[in-house]
């Protein structure tokens, strides 16, 4: 049992108050919908994909813009190579993922996805961004290695390693013995054991390197430190620059990929607890305008509430433009009228019916005015309340709109 995930709540009214207005659409996603249903492990670990690079995005000051701020700020810097490192991980295990998938999945939209990566984020790519990373690493990390040893007794031992610049600068003398023409000819990272300053191993190195004609120490002198810092961070600046049109072109991928597997997986629960309380389930049949029936169609959020399967009705409406339902109280006259319209907007929005088998036409519009409790707030009576829904309604209402009125103006007298 999963917790609760306020995400797919919210995702899932988005998008079903959005209707599709094409039959193409419609089976468009029900094909996508299909495979998820079919193959749910995918459709969890897409989800929680997307989930885990947006926290991590989002810890990096992606929402409330922190370390995004100044260009020239080594903090942002580090940022932007953490934001890469996070997209090209991502993208990696999303490839993956499809790929591991590639067989089982056969939806257009799927298909395309994968189609998409491969061609946006190609296998040179990939090791382009893998190996700026690689050398420019050492502005950003430092490390715990663990290395695990057999025996009775498994021990760990903690060897303490930091990342260390490797630079290149080319340049030739000028007029004046003055240096020009500078270019930077190699970065890398070099992963060596940390030493204690004043330790044994620091003060022979540091002997060898005085000794040596090719080699000076920055730590006898206060401005040499300073200025490598910031040779570091301007060589650092100009490698990642070449990765920004990435960052960019997937800055809104990620959000749109998390919002539709959010609404996938929030289908797929929805067709768990149908299952659970047996309650039908159909995908629908999207026709022209003049066509509406179905067989056995139940009210399905009455059947999640009361955790039964309600009694359903089957209706042929082909080819009428007005329907008009009477009965006695309690006869079921709401419920059939909240059926309709439930089943409606669920077609509309790529989703199963629950129904035997459901056919309708596509509605731009779909309005209702159902009779409101009244309370203390109202500033008017319940007339003047309804009059004024009703003349709403009649405001926005276009052509071939579908209009559910229960018992309006019933809760007053014809006077």
């Amino acid at each position: 049992i999963r917790e609760q995930d306020p995400y797919l709540e919210d995702t899932m009214k988005k998008v079903m108050l959005v209707p599709l207005e094409t039959a193409d659409e419609i089976l468009y996603r029900q094909e996508i919908l299909k495979d998820c249903m079919d193959e749910e492990s995918f459709v969890c670990r897409l989800y929680d994909l997307t989930s885990h690079i947006l926290e991590g995005w989002n810890k990096l000051g992606r929402r409330s813009g922190a370390g995004t701020g100044n260009y020239n700020s080594p903090g942002s810097l580090m940022s932007e190579i953490y934001v890469l490192e996070l997209f090209v991980s991502g993208l990696r295990q999303l490839k993956g993922l499809l790929e591991e998938y590639r067989d089982k999945l056969h939806s257009r939209g799927l298909t395309a996805l994968h189609e998409r990566l491969c061609t946006e984020f190609p296998a040179p790519l990939e090791n382009d961004l893998e190996r700026i990373l690689e050398d420019v690493i050492f502005y950003v990390d430092t490390r715990d290695d663990l290395h695990y040893e057999s025996g009775n007794e498994k021990r760990i031992n903690r060897t303490r390693l930091v990342d260390k610049p490797r630079l290149v600068i080319g340049c030739v003398i000028g007029q004046g013995l003055k240096l020009e023409d500078f270019r930077l000819d190699q970065v890398g990272t070099d992963s060596v054991k940390r030493r204690r300053t004043g330790s044994i191993l620091t003060r022979a190195q540091d002997y060898l390197n005085l000794r040596s004609k090719n080699i000076f120490s920055v730590r006898t002198d206060t401005v040499l430190p300073e200025q490598m810092k910031l040779l570091e961070f301007e060589a650092v600046r100009h490698i990642v620059s070449f990765s920004k049109p990435f960052v960019n072109a997937f800055s809104g991928f990620f959000d749109q990929l998390h919002l539709q597997a959010a609404f996938y997986r929030g289908a797929v629960n929805l067709r768990h607890f149908m299952n659970r309380f047996q309650i039908k389930c159909t995908f629908p049949v999207p026709k022209d305008r003049r066509t509406l029936h179905f067989r056995e169609l139940q009210e399905v959020v009455m059947g999640l509430e009361q955790h039964l399967a309600p009694v359903g009705n089957t209706c042929d409406l082909d080819g009428k433009n007005l329907l008009l339902v009477t009965g006695a109280n309690q006869g079921g006259k709401s419920t059939f009228l909240r059926s309709m319209g439930i089943a409606q907007v669920m077609m509309q929005c790529g989703l199963f019916v629950a129904a035997e088998s459901f056919q309708s036409g596509i509605f731009p519009s779909l309005f209702t005015h159902f009779t409101r409790r009244e309370d203390s707030a109202m500033n008017s009576g319940r007339l003047d309340e309804e009059l004024g829904r009703m003349s709403q309604i009649i405001d926005h209402l276009k052509d071939h709109s579908m209009v559910l009125l229960n018992e309006s103006f019933a809760s007053t007298t014809e006077k």
